[in-house]
């Protein structure tokens, strides 16, 4: 069996890094099968480059947009992958992770033109206060907007196999796709080596907590008055993966780190770790990938009341009472208190949690058996 996994992130992002992680322990769940991973090349603009990883295949597509600016919406990128598609068609099944258009254009052609079946993840919300308004604004979102999201639903209602990861999105898709095959599998955590190295040393001194990935404006924002809520205190917010530009003496803000086990161990030497994430239909339907790496770690949470995390039955997480900074400040004054054996129960919760439901071996094999499932 070979199967096309197909997405519009560009090769060197921690989103592309999951995505490999995730083929990675579909390889190792099925070595027979071939796995051909289609990405977006970080600086190519005229010509496919092909590499083979630990025996599975990642094509790169050029675009002819640059740096962050390769989001997935270039035509020639699109072309580019149909063309390939067409030429190498002697695959089973396409799987295509969100619907950004280099994904719909060549997931439709695929399904249509070459009758291929069609399996579709839905890791991001898109539509009113979706993921294009976070990342674009408003004006993206009321005129490109609205095309995405149409064509988003259009493919949703024609795939035959939905995975989505968070209950929120198997409710609205049961309601898009009732026919199709719809599982909830959520995102596992990124994989590393034994061990890891702490290249952090001016934060030895600090017993810090952390946030780490992106952050939309208006959740730098939160961040900065919590941090001028908890200004007389001796809690230092450690922030990675995004810019914060402000002098408070609560904040360490590192930007966008290099190495991403670097990032790891960020989060592996944490007292705990915080998602500031604001009040909206995105946030709140989508799964914040975030916690899978937090709990392959096992560490303690603390939130924003999101809907996602407050349905999860094992307790490693402390939920702010309200979407404020002061709430939010208090919930982490309040973990800031705990005891050693009182952490430690949280973390026990945590780590219970990645291996039940965010493993990626255990991901893979549920996956492997859908794809099966199509060919019988």
């Amino acid at each position: 069996m070979k199967i096309v996994i197909n997405v519009h992130n560009r090769r060197s992002t921690t989103s592309m890094q999951k995505s490999i992680e995730m083929v990675m322990s579909l390889k190792r769940s099925k070595p027979e099968n071939d796995y051909e991973l289609l990405c977006t090349s970080d600086k190519n603009r005229f010509f496919i480059k092909k590499e083979n990883l630990n025996g599975i295949s990642i094509i790169q597509f050029p675009d002819f947009l640059w740096g962050k600016l390769r989001q997935g919406i270039d035509l020639y990128n699109s072309l580019s992958r149909i063309l390939y598609l067409f030429k190498n068609s002697n695959f089973d099944i396409i799987h295509s992770i969100d619907t950004r258009p280099v994904v719909f254009l060549s997931s439709a052609f695929s399904k249509f033109i070459l009758k291929k079946p069609l399996v579709l993840g839905w890791w991001d919300f898109s539509g009113k206060d979706g993921i294009s308004e976070q990342k674009f604004g408003k004006i993206y979102s009321l005129t490109f907007g609205i095309l995405e999201y149409k064509i988003d639903r259009f493919l949703r209602k024609t795939s035959d196999v939905n995975l989505v990861v968070s209950s929120g999105m198997l409710k609205e898709i049961q309601k898009i796709n009732p026919k199709a095959s719809n599982h909830l599998i959520r995102v596992g955590a990124n994989d590393d080596s034994k061990s890891l190295k702490f290249n952090f040393q001016n934060l030895n001194k600090f017993n810090y907590i952390l946030y780490c990935g992106a952050l939309s404006n208006t959740e730098k924002k939160f961040i900065i008055e919590t941090s001028e809520y908890l200004k007389d205190s001796d809690i230092k917010f450690v922030i990675a993966g995004t810019g914060i530009h402000n002098k408070s003496p609560n904040i360490i803000n590192l930007g966008f780190v290099e190495k991403f086990k670097d990032v790891l161990s960020l989060i592996k030497f944490a007292k705990f770790c915080i998602l500031p994430l604001e009040n909206t239909n995105h946030n709140n339907l989508r799964w914040p990938s975030k916690i899978s790496d937090y709990c392959k770690y096992g560490k303690m949470v603390v939130s924003t009341p999101l809907d996602q995390i407050a349905q999860i039955d094992e307790k490693f997480y402390l939920l702010s009472k309200a979407h404020s900074p002061k709430s939010f400040g208090n919930a982490i004054i309040k973990a800031c208190k705990l005891n050693d054996d009182e952490i430690n129960r949280f973390e026990i919760q945590s780590k219970f949690f990645f291996n039940n439901h965010l493993s990626n071996d255990m991901i893979g094999r549920k996956i492997n058996k859908i794809y099966k499932s199509l060919l019988i």
